[in-house]
């Protein structure tokens, strides 16, 4: 099943659904694997993780979508993620 579809079906489901954030790949892994069925990475997380600043809407589309791929490739859960300021 496409993550797509697993992370709609979660979203639907009756329960809550928990997504923990991640501001890398090694956290998502971590979420993963103690359980939890979709993970979040936002805007703040993924700055912070690689400049080290506030989220000021300074990472370019590119950086956060690289960003994001590495978390994506590093799980077998849906990623739910926050595309940031819109980049102009």
């Amino acid at each position: 099943m496409r993550r797509t579809t697993r992370l709609k079906e979660l979203i639907l489901a009756p329960e809550i659904l928990i997504m923990p954030g991640a501001h890398d790949a090694l956290v998502a892994k971590i979420i993963e694997q103690v359980g939890f069925q979709a993970v979040t990475l936002g805007g703040y997380p993924a700055t912070a993780n690689l400049l080290g600043k506030p989220d000021v809407s300074i990472l370019t589309m590119t950086e956060m979508v690289d960003h994001a791929r590495r978390i994506c490739d590093a799980v077998d859960i849906p990623v739910f993620t926050d595309g940031d300021t819109g980049y102009g």
